[in-house]
């Protein structure tokens, strides 16, 4: 099989498993995280991205393309960024530039924006802003623990809610109890 063969061959391993057109053994019951990648508004003769066959790695940069990005998804997850590396055999993305997450229930604008698929575990940073239905949270860096429902938000935290402003270096939202948690010192500012 020539190289070029194996290239072709391992660009269409990735995009399957990309797309989540994979199957479970039957000796694994356990469902994988079904996802899909789009790469929108690239010429037809730009390279959009990469493709590593012997490190399994997938490499996508079109921030010099104006109006091209990339799109990610994963059930309700969203994540768009115009840079992407994506290393399958860790079960890492990380995206930046124009980085931005959609969630049903948060959305989040980053410098960066990496997540952990198996963990289901988001990392987000500079120039961070998380919008949720109750607040408008902007800090230096994010940790979000989907299965635990927990998202600590760390230095320079501003939380904005309908009535005021709370500003800390810890703060801590818990979605399934509809609860939000200061840690350290804290100041707020309320309106009358």
């Amino acid at each position: 099989m020539s190289n070029l063969n194996r290239l072709l061959l391992g660009l269409v391993v990735c995009l399957l498993c990309v797309t989540g057109i994979t199957e479970s053994g039957l000796a694994n019951e356990q469902k994988e995280k079904q996802g899909q990648l789009e790469i929108v508004g690239v010429p037809a003769q730009a390279v959009a991205g990469t493709y590593y066959t012997k490190t399994d790695v997938f490499y996508a940069d079109v921030r010099d393309i104006e109006g091209a990005f990339v799109r990610i998804t994963y059930d309700d997850l969203v994540i768009i960024g115009r840079v992407v590396e994506w290393r399958r055999k860790d079960n890492y993305l990380k995206v930046t530039v124009d980085a931005s997450l959609e969630q049903k229930d948060m959305n989040i604008i980053a410098d960066q924006i990496e997540y952990f698929t198996e963990e289901e575990r988001l990392l987000a940073e500079g120039n961070l802003q998380v919008t949720t239905e109750d607040a408008t949270v902007y800090a230096d860096r994010m940790v979000h623990l989907e299965k635990e429902e927990k998202t600590d938000f760390f230095a320079n935290v501003a939380v904005h809610i309908t009535d005021g402003k709370l500003f800390g270096d810890h703060f801590v939202i818990y979605s399934a109890e509809d609860r939000m948690e200061f840690i350290g010192s804290f100041r707020g500012e309320f309106d009358r």
